[in-house]
């Protein structure tokens, strides 16, 4: 096979662009081109979709990173604006926000602010956050604080010995000593103010082994009775900590919130989700607080109620500018 006609010249392996026909020196003195180069169609169909003043239409674009694809949309909206307001025609031109949606969590709201006033909107509530943080830690770490929180705590721990003496008095009576073990509370036996072991109490005779079962079975009911009273008296100190955490932070918080709802007014929107957002924070006072609480306040914690805000309890705090038409 000759395969000398398919060889090709060294001089004709590259294209050569001859500068002859062009009218300019150098590219910087060409205005800049404003049209999009091969988009016709793409072109055609945002002109035509923007014609459609009507709702539930919508454009969609689609295509490669770098293709134009943004700057084509917003050159034609803009050009559009212009000419509506050369019509006369009043055109308004808003930011929208997505903002939590606190009855349904999968499904957030969208607000509509005037122009400009996403941005300010989001920064907004990031320093409200921002001021939570802040004031409530400073609130929960006062000396004031702690010394209303100890006495609740102590008045609580103060009713448990209560209670607790009591039965320990009725069962030193009927010949008992009450011990607390890793496995709950045990009634021992006492002879002449002294504990029996098991092997002393099957000494014992008969008869007096069983007036012993006797009272212990009664002051077995005594026990329980206590321990219900003793987890009942827990439940209330834990619940007034917690309307003392409540009304600490109402405190604190409720001039912040006022100050951005008075801000926002003319949205209703705005300002009921400031309303739940005030709610939910005072709902969650503990995520606020800068430290443990005191290890000497052993009371029982009611359980939490499991967080449906996923591992970052801020995500109702944050703001989606979606739509931000400021300049």
């Amino acid at each position: 096979m000759d395969k000398s006609r398919f060889e090709v010249a060294a001089d004709r392996l590259r294209w050569y662009c001859d500068p002859a026909p062009f009218d300019f020196g150098c590219t910087e003195d060409l205005a800049p081109l404003h049209e999009f180069i091969g988009q016709d169609r793409a072109i055609r169909a945002i002109e035509f979709g923007l014609s459609m003043e009507r709702d539930g239409y919508n454009i969609y674009l689609s295509g490669l990173t770098g293709t134009g694809k943004t700057s084509v949309a917003k050159t034609y909206i803009q050009k559009l604006i212009l000419e509506r307001e050369e019509r006369g025609e009043t055109y308004r031109v808003s930011d929208w926000c997505y903002i939590y949606n606190f009855a349904h969590v999968d499904r957030p709201r969208m607000v509509e602010l005037p122009r400009g006033a996403g941005r300010e909107f989001r920064d907004n509530i990031g320093g409200l956050l921002q001021r939570l943080k802040r004031d409530l830690a400073k609130a929960f770490s006062s000396e004031d604080y702690k010394t209303q929180r100890k006495e609740l705590v102590e008045e609580g721990q103060a009713r448990q010995r209560e209670i607790f003496g009591e039965l320990r008095t009725e069962a030193q009576k009927k010949g008992f000593l009450i011990q607390m073990t890793q496995a709950g509370a045990a009634l021992v036996p006492l002879k002449d103010g002294k504990a029996l072991s098991q092997e002393e109490f099957m000494a014992l005779e008969q008869g007096q082994q069983k007036a012993f079962e006797v009272a212990r079975n009664e002051l077995r009911k005594n026990l329980e009775a206590v321990f219900e009273d003793a987890q009942e008296l827990e439940r209330e100190t834990a619940e007034k900590l917690q309307e003392s955490d409540r009304g600490v932070a109402e405190f604190t918080i409720s001039r912040l919130f006022e100050k951005l709802s008075g801000k926002y007014s003319d949205s209703a929107d705005i300002v009921q989700y400031l309303a739940d957002l005030k709610s939910y924070t005072l709902d969650r006072t503990d995520t606020f607080k800068a430290q443990q609480e005191e290890k000497s306040e052993a009371v029982l914690v009611l359980p939490t109620i499991q967080s449906q805000y996923g591992s970052d309890p801020f995500v109702p705090f944050q703001v989606n500018v979606f739509v931000d038409n400021g300049a």
